[in-house]
């Protein structure tokens, strides 16, 4: 039997509210935890040789996530474990394997970047239970935006829009131009929402209860920040069976989110955001620009910086033809 000399509940915000032009970490102070160490976690952008690695060693297949993949064999336990337990709406998430807090918020952030299915229903923040006597962190308690009756009906009306998006797609097209139908589409359908101007209650109200962070704000609302076009774009380049990731980082020196796709076993990156006509500041909304679409990493690198992680990324080196 393991012995605790202590035990102490925390709670950490992993992943920052990505608002562009002015992204913010306002949600620190409504949390609603009382007593409980808040963590807010910046993280310096290190050279693209720290952050950028050969992928050779990954299942070649569209289904293998990056970050699953690079994580140590307890890492995989907890990220299953956490993972389905998201899923299940529990309450508190007992974790097999021995991890301590650093593994902790490696694996919860790769959950919450991988998993798009009812991720929209779960908070960035959480706490855990953390025997300090032996490093290890036992079980953790997840923080939920939504009752499990209200994300299925969420989740179903993302799916019913997929739907729609798919019948845009006819039979015999290549990934490449699946891939630009769901970028056309999102940036027709969504309008960015500039929070800059927001009081914090608002920022936390219109990220949680708005969408504005995720699939559906981008989807069904109309309405969303960077995080919700990637998150979307994700989504729905999954769906397909295309493999697409998320990024975290920079763009013109404000916090910002875009993604990695996967193309014949290629890799490249696309900002939807900086391709919406309204960030760009052209009048006409019926404007699709493709600036950003499926570049390699020199390109996007002259104005993204990707943010430092325990995780490398795929490398982008090839260009359309």
């Amino acid at each position: 039997m393991m012995s605790k000399k202590s035990v102490f509940f925390r709670a950490l915000l992993i992943v920052n509210v990505f608002i562009m032009t002015g992204c913010t970490d306002k949600l620190t102070d409504f949390l609603g935890f009382e007593e409980i160490n808040v963590v807010d976690e910046k993280k310096p952008s290190h050279s693209v040789s720290q952050i950028i690695g050969d992928m050779e060693t990954l299942p070649p297949d569209t289904d293998a996530d990056f970050r699953y993949f690079q994580l140590t064999d307890e890492e995989k336990v907890a990220y299953t474990e956490i993972s389905d337990g998201l899923k299940n709406y529990d309450d508190s998430i007992e974790l097999s394997c021995k991890i301590n807090e650093a593994s902790l918020k490696k694996v919860y952030e790769s959950v919450i970047y991988s998993e798009e299915s009812q991720m929209f229903c779960t908070s960035h923040a959480y706490k855990y239970s953390y025997l300090e006597s032996e490093d290890i962190v036992n079980f953790i308690e997840p923080c939920y935006n939504f009752t499990p009756e209200e994300c299925e009906q969420i989740q179903g009306k993302i799916d019913e829009q997929t739907q729609v998006i798919k019948k845009e797609v006819t039979s015999g097209m290549s990934d490449i131009e699946k891939i630009k139908v769901i970028h056309d589409y999102i940036i027709k359908k969504c309008e960015y929402a500039d929070l800059t101007k927001c009081t914090e209650e608002e920022v936390v109200f219109k990220m949680e209860k708005e969408h504005f962070g995720d699939a559906y704000g981008a989807l069904i609302g109309g309405s969303a920040i960077c995080e919700g076009y990637s998150r979307a774009f994700k989504y729905i380049c999954n769906s397909f069976g295309i493999g697409c990731e998320l990024v975290s980082g920079t763009g013109d020196n404000t916090e910002h989110m875009w993604n990695m796709v996967q193309i014949d076993d290629r890799w490249y990156h696309v900002d939807v955001t900086w391709d919406d006509p309204v960030i760009n500041g052209v009048s006409d909304e019926s404007t699709v620009v493709y600036d950003y679409f499926c570049l390699p990493d020199e390109k996007i690198l002259e104005d993204h910086i990707i943010e430092e992680g325990v995780l490398l990324y795929p490398r982008c080196e090839n260009t359309l033809s």
